[in-house]
C-alpha cells in the first residue's frame, strides 16, 4: 500500500483498529515527508539525530510505517515527530477523541456552599500543561 497522494483523515472512532490506526499514521507521516519534500532517507538521518543513545531507527523502520505495515515504538515517534518539528500526537491518531469533546463540555465549574469551585476538566491537554495543573491543584491542597 502506498499512501502518498492520500490526505490523513484526521481523529479515528473510539472503535478503530489497529490497521486503522497505521494506515492513519502512514498518511499523516507521508503527507509531512511531501510538506519538506523530503525522502523516507531524509527522515531517517534527522531522526537519528533524535533518538536516545543506544537506540537506533533505520530505513526500514519507516518504509514499514510509510506502507502501514507497523507502528513506531515511543522513542521512535518521539524522534519522528522531533525531526519534523511537530508533536507525537499530531503524527499518532487518536481514538474517539472528536465524540467525547461533543459529548462532554471541556470545562464545568459549580460553586460549593464553603466558597471553593468544583472544577470538572475534560479536554486533551499537552503533557507539560498537565504537570503545570497538578502543580498548581497541589500547591492549593498544600502538599
Amino acid at each position: 500500500m502506498n499512501y502518498r497522494n492520500e490526505a490523513p483523515s484526521g481523529n479515528l472512532p473510539a472503535d478503530a483498529t489497529r490497521d486503522q490506526i497505521k494506515t492513519e499514521f502512514a498518511r499523516r507521516l507521508q503527507a509531512e515527508l511531501n510538506h519538506f519534500s523530503w525522502t523516507q532517507a531524509d527522515l531517517v538521518n534527522a531522526a537519528k539525530k533524535h533518538v536516545p543513545a543506544g537506540r537506533t531507527i533505520e530505513a526500514y523502520d519507516v518504509s514499514n510505517y510509510i506502507r502501514g505495515r507497523s507502528l513506531p515504538s515511543n522513542y521512535k515517534l518521539k524522534a519522528i515527530a522531533d525531526a519534523l518539528g511537530k508533536k507525537e500526537d499530531e503524527l499518532l491518531p487518536t481514538r474517539g477523541t472528536p465524540e467525547v469533546q461533543r459529548a462532554v463540555s471541556p470545562l464545568e465549574m459549580r460553586q460549593q456552599e464553603d466558597g471553593n469551585v468544583w472544577l470538572k476538566l475534560n479536554r486533551a491537554v499537552s503533557y507539560p500543561t498537565a504537570l503545570k495543573i497538578m502543580e498548581l491543584l497541589s500547591e492549593e491542597d498544600g502538599e
